[in-house]
């Protein structure tokens, strides 16, 4: 009996475990299946932590980027090139402005157009170059009339610019007329020589001061009087060396070969005020200054030499007669012309200033019978300045406000002077 009932409690609790694992495990299979079919559950946000705010940094200095130096352009030039432009354009420092830039095309076109010698300065690039040689002839038409040229600027120009070249730019419209031009310029003063103003623009000034001279212009009056005759080009060509007198004085240009025709020159030139400056050019010696003959201090020397030389041409010796044939008093300026220049003595305003460019008019100085002296014995109000010795054509020196204050060749120390009564 025992043994019965301690079997069926075994069985009775084996039963009831085996029941309980069967509960769960339908609980798991409910849930299981519950989980299967429901829905499925968005997981919850992720809360990022902010952090705590700083205080803000201080704001740090842009970086300034620095372009790299540009390359110089044509218009950013150097005060010495700006310099030597404007000396170009004055006339009298062309030469040297273009000895020192002859790449530039701003001082060779400013040189050209002033003296035409300065075109053989000229870089051989600018020179090949139509364009520039195109402006240049527009700018001083000198340089392709051959016609017009005295010997040496000839021989110079035909040199750098061959007759090819000119007859091409001849050929373009825009030069021919400007040529022209030149030619109806010149035919209003029939008394000037066609070579003895190369630079068109002071020309153009020039002609207008003696054939229509503006009713404002108050400036004092300058006369200048050059030879008709000029054997080595001191004078031909060479009046760049006058141009900046035109910044102050009224210049009243003239080409004389007598005496007769200087002294109708000044009184031409003062009808309406007296000069304040008078400029006389031509070869000379101690005693006279030559108008429109050869070089007094030289041509018997030279014709002598020649003429004794059994290799000279006929051609040569023919023209050295002619110019001996030449030689008379009325071709010279000299003592002779006291009563002519007594004329327009009073023609000279008081201080006035007369500079001989002349070699050797003032030879010897104050104790001698030079040229200079006679001078200041018809005009004593004027101051007169004449070379002691042989001098090279330098023009006139002017103060910084563009007065007359000495002639060129004082600079190389002989220059005598004359003070006025």
């Amino acid at each position: 009996m025992k043994r019965s009932l301690r079997a069926g409690l075994v069985t009775t609790r084996a039963g009831s475990l085996l029941l309980g694992a069967a509960c769960v495990l339908g609980v798991l299979a409910l849930e299981a299946s519950s989980l299967a079919h429901a829905a499925p559950v968005a997981p919850a946000p992720r809360v990022r932590a902010t952090p705590p705010k700083l205080p803000a940094a201080p704001a740090l200095p842009r970086k300034i980027v620095v372009p790299p130096a540009a390359k110089p352009r044509v218009d950013d030039v150097s005060p010495e090139l700006l310099r030597a432009r404007a000396s170009a354009a004055r006339g009298r420092g062309a030469m040297q402005a273009v000895q020192d830039f002859p790449r530039d095309r701003g001082v060779a076109l400013a040189a050209v157009t002033t003296n035409e010698e300065a075109l053989r300065f000229v870089d051989s690039r600018l020179l090949r170059a139509r364009g520039f040689l195109k402006a240049a002839v527009l700018a001083n038409p000198y340089l392709v009339m051959p016609e017009m040229q005295d010997p040496y600027a000839r021989d110079l120009l035909e040199a750098v610019l061959s007759p090819a070249a000119r007859a091409s730019l001849l050929a373009d419209p825009e030069v021919a007329a400007a040529v022209a031009a030149h030619h109806a310029l010149l035919a209003k003063v029939p008394d000037l020589s066609p070579a003895i103003v190369p630079n068109r623009r002071f020309l153009a000034e020039l002609i207008a001061n003696r054939t229509s001279p503006r009713a404002d212009d108050r400036r004092p009056i300058a006369v200048v009087a050059y030879p008709a005759e000029d054997w080595n080009g001191q004078f031909f060509g060479r009046t760049h060396e006058l141009e900046g007198l035109t910044r102050r004085y009224r210049v009243m240009f003239y080409q004389v070969g007598t005496d007769d025709a200087f002294v109708s020159a000044l009184a031409d030139a003062t009808k309406d005020k007296r000069a304040e400056l008078v400029v006389i050019g031509g070869h000379g010696e101690s005693a006279l200054a030559a108008f429109g003959a050869d070089d007094p201090a030289k041509l018997p020397a030279r014709a002598r030499a020649q003429l004794d030389n059994p290799r000279t041409s006929p051609r040569v010796r023919q023209r050295i007669m002619d110019r001996i044939a030449k030689v008379n008093e009325e071709r010279y300026l000299d003592f002779s012309d006291r009563a002519q220049l007594a004329k327009v003595a009073d023609r000279i305003a008081p201080g006035a200033s007369i500079s001989l460019i002349s070699c050797s008019t003032g030879k010897g100085g104050a104790e001698a019978a030079n040229l200079a002296n006679f001078l200041h014995e018809v005009f004593p109000q004027a101051r007169i300045d004449a070379p002691t010795e042989s001098v090279p054509n330098l023009g006139v020196k002017l103060d910084a406000r563009g007065f007359y204050e000495d002639a060129g060749f004082a600079a190389i120390g002989k220059r005598y002077r004359i003070e006025p009564r």
